[in-house]
């Protein structure tokens, strides 16, 4: 039954990023990185609580919310100076970091 759950948050968790992507990033990867950082708290206080929610919930549902492809796509594949790229890159991965850092550190 625990694979059936997992499967079934993954499809919520995918399908939850590709409609924030397609709705919020036009010129910049904005959903992506939103989905990345609430996911990356969010799975940080389920690791922080122990809870038997983790595997469920972070491994399908978070797992396939936040994924390292559309961080990199997102980040690397919009048009714009290699400056641009590079600060959005770089949010991309300090923003979902520190969100874990908190969510760990307040659970």
């Amino acid at each position: 039954m625990t694979i059936v759950l997992v499967a079934v948050a993954a499809g919520i968790g995918t399908l939850t990023r590709v409609a924030t992507a397609d709705r919020f990033d036009q010129r910049l990867p904005v959903g992506t990185l939103a989905v990345n950082t609430i996911g990356s708290f969010v799975l940080g206080r389920l690791v922080a609580s122990g809870s038997d929610a983790l595997t469920v919930l972070g491994t399908g549902g978070l797992g396939a919310l936040t994924t390292w492809s559309a961080v990199a796509v997102g980040a690397l594949a919009r048009p714009g100076s290699a400056a641009e790229r590079t600060l959005v890159t770089s949010a991309m991965i300090a923003l979902p970091v520190a969100a874990a850092w908190l969510g760990l550190a307040s659970g």
